[in-house]
Order: structure tokens, then sequence, then C-alpha cells
């Protein structure tokens, strides 16, 4: 008996339509799908250091170097006492302030 009771209280009211459940249409498909994939993506880049060290720095001579040589220079310029950051990974950070040095991580 208190199964139909509780059938009761959820039943929709005398004369109301009759609830439809909500389904996924296809163009709600389409756009999570792209949007994931969007995201994955840029992900992936991001892991993979392209998003990494995208500042040249001045005056160093190595303008047109690749990735590690642009760390390593931004490393020697904040052990020469230079105040900065060095973006060292993900969300990583090496900050040099006043000589002192502090590694962020998450």
């Amino acid at each position: 008996m208190p199964d139909e009771s509780i059938d009761r209280a959820r039943a929709a009211p005398p004369g109301a339509a009759p609830e439809e459940k909500r389904r996924l249409s296809r163009r709600g498909f389409v756009v999570g799908a792209a949007a994931g994939v969007v995201a994955g993506g840029l992900e992936w880049t991001s892991l993979r250091g392209r998003f990494d060290h995208r500042r040249e720095p001045a005056g160093d001579g190595v303008a047109h170097a690749g990735a590690k040589e642009r760390f390593a220079a931004s490393l020697r310029a904040t052990e020469a006492g230079a105040s900065g950051v060095v973006h060292v990974g993900h969300s990583t950070h090496l900050l040099a302030l006043g000589g002192m040095r502090l590694l962020t991580a998450p």
C-alpha cells in the first residue's frame, strides 16, 4: 500500500500534460563533443609546453632559440639577481624577488 500513495503523490494533477523526458538533441551533442575536443586539444598542447616561455628574454642573444635555451637564459637572469618570473611548466613558476627565489606549485 505505501507504494500506491507514493505513485499518487508523484502523478501529474488532473488535466496536466504528461511530463516528457528531456532528450539530448543532435545539435547539443555535436556542440558538446566539439567543445570537449577543443578543450582536450588545448590541454594536451599546454601539457606539451607549447604555451611555455612565450616572451623572448631581452638582450640575451637567444631570440630565435628553442624553449630549452630560453628557459636556461631565464634561469641565468634570475641567478644573476634580476627580479622576475620564470614559467617552469604547466602551472609552476619560479619567482625571483629581492634576491629570494620561490617555487610555486599547485
